[in-house]
């Protein structure tokens, strides 16, 4: 039981008890109220060490420091024990200090990375922050979540339970993530089956890719990064397949023939780069000078399906209705009206004028 100790004008009995009592583990059994002006010096010493190893937390560097003024001041002959504590006191003052900027170096690593880094040898009690503790058994968890996330959210549920600590809203924000994540697993991978059914036909998918990116089941995981690789390419393409390079090395994955063709697409993407625009432009510049571009031969028309800028895009479906009017026209104009509403695009005169004249040809076909 830690002590609860009241500073007052005590005498030498009571600090002789307390000494005692504090000398076998550096702990107090009960309360003392400890002074701590005596006229003989080794024993101020000696209050600050108990005061300071007791609330080492909130008063051990001021009575450490006091400790070192009293060395500095008088001549006092230290008794073995004393010093052996007055060195407990120091290094356990440093050793706290060492614990938790380890901590904090490996917090900082998982935050700005998503990853536990091994780098990071962390401790896992530290009794003046308990939600430190909690954080050491997050870092567990995430460390590997399929393997070791039910033992990382048991310990912090263990250290929440007999501390009740105050979490602050990083720390409750991933220890509800990991719950999250195991608990959700299941629906979670049914779900990128379902957008991966609507996905492979044409490369788009009905609706925005709301899926997380981790899970247990590995083959999930890869689908989802070749998801967002694709639909997301200009600004995720090179890292995702980077990702599932990675995913496929560390465990080892068999991909089935389906899922080597996306695969294949998106190093293709990735290799190209993003698509030139020079193409697109001198079949916009041709297309915007006649408006009989729908009737002429379009054999030598350059464009690629994708382009990272939406306009771009925009445009290419454009003149991709235009060079199809009655057989696509209608289909890539529902896309480019329901892309407009998405990204809530601004055309300049010219491409609302084709995208209009699109929708009258478009019209005469009916």
């Amino acid at each position: 039981m830690r002590a609860i100790i009241e500073a007052s004008s005590g005498d030498t009995e009571v600090l002789y008890a307390a000494w005692e009592d504090f000398l076998p583990d550096s702990k107090l059994s009960q309360a003392y109220a400890l002074d701590f002006e005596f006229c003989e010096k080794l024993d101020e010493v000696k209050a600050h060490l108990i005061q300071g190893t007791v609330e080492i937390c909130t008063e051990g560097q001021q009575h450490l420091d006091k400790i070192d003024d009293l060395l500095v001041e008088y001549e006092i002959n230290l008794t073995p024990e004393v010093e052996a504590k007055i060195e407990g006191l120091r290094t356990g003052i440093q050793d706290l200090g060492q614990r938790q900027k380890v901590m904090d170096q490996a917090w900082r690593y998982f935050l700005q990375n998503g990853s536990v880094s091994d780098a990071y040898e962390y401790a896992y009690e530290f009794p003046c922050n308990r939600v430190l503790d909690v954080r050491a058994a997050l870092l567990d968890g995430y460390t590997n979540p399929c393997q070791s996330g039910q033992y990382g959210l048991d310990e912090a549920q263990k250290i929440i339970n007999r501390y009740q600590p105050t979490l602050d809203s990083e720390t409750a924000n991933y220890l509800r993530q990991l719950k999250d994540q195991l608990a959700n697993e299941g629906t979670n991978v049914r779900k990128v089956a379902r957008i991966w059914k609507d996905f492979v036909p044409d490369n788009q998918i009905s609706g925005d890719l709301d899926i997380p990116f981790q899970y247990c089941d590995k083959i999930a995981e890869c689908r989802a990064y070749i998801l967002d690789g694709t639909l997301n390419f200009c600004d995720r393409g090179e890292t995702r397949l980077q990702d599932i390079y990675q995913l496929r090395e560390d465990y080892l994955l068999a991909l089935d023939d389906e899922m080597e063709a996306k695969l294949e697409q998106l190093y293709l993407m990735v290799e190209r780069g993003k698509p030139s625009t020079v193409g697109l432009n001198n079949a916009w510049a041709r297309a915007t000078a006649s408006d009989n571009f729908y009737k002429e031969s379009h054999g030598d028309i350059e464009i690629n399906a994708f382009y990272c800028d939406p306009l771009d895009q925009t445009k290419t479906w454009v003149l991709q209705g235009l060079m199809s009017v009655c057989s696509d026209g209608q289909s890539f104009l529902n896309q480019i009206d329901a892309f407009k509403r998405e990204r809530n695009l601004r055309y300049d005169e010219e491409l609302d004028y084709q995208v209009e004249l699109l929708r009258v040809y478009v019209g005469r076909c009916n």
